[in-house]
């Protein structure tokens, strides 16, 4: 065999493992997914990072058909007994959905230790996610506190990534945290 041609096989069989890893992820394209969750009626979707829908409360149609979309982990911040919540780990068991549960009741749990456990939850959550509160606005509040306390973000900024991914009437809490 000519070793030109050997050297060429040998280099594209050392990337073939990370052609295929690239293969087998799922990415699921921003606008695609926005456009996807709107469609599925999804309550206040935003997409403000790769592989990160946020949203309120999903239906069990909707997380079964975000899931066979390829989302493969659900991080649910409703506090137990929330009406409308409670079926969710039953169904992602069922679907074989990741599904996480860090419960944050009101603006007494939105603080720097909640945010810290959403980082935490997310880092570990099998890609892609997604984050939902009743109508993300809890959601907002924590992705944007944990933007500040663990990425460093300034606050104007970290507050720019609460109002992206649906804080509302919690701003004023996400404010004080964030020195504003």
């Amino acid at each position: 065999m000519n070793t030109r041609w050997k050297s060429s096989i040998v280099a594209g069989l050392a990337v073939l493992p990370l052609a295929m890893t690239a293969c087998n992820s799922p990415r699921i394209q921003d606008s695609e997914a926005l456009s996807y969750s709107t469609e599925l009626g999804v309550k206040n979707p935003s997409v403000p990072e790769a592989d990160l829908l946020c949203a309120g409360q999903l239906t069990e149609a909707q997380l079964t058909a975000l899931h066979e979309m390829g989302y493969a982990s659900f991080i649910n911040l409703r506090a137990d007994g929330e009406s409308g919540t409670g079926w969710e780990a039953a169904h992602a068991a069922t679907i074989g959905a990741a599904y996480h549960r860090l419960p944050i009741a009101g603006a007494a749990d939105v603080n720097e230790e909640s945010a810290r456990a959403l980082d935490a939850l997310l880092a570990k959550a099998e890609r892609p996610v997604v984050l939902y509160c009743g109508s993300s606005n809890r959601v907002g509040a924590l992705y944007g506190l944990a933007a500040f306390y663990v990425d460093g973000e300034q606050p104007e900024a970290a507050l720019v990534r609460a109002r992206a991914a649906g804080v509302t009437r919690l701003e004023p809490r996400v404010k004080e945290l964030l020195g504003l």
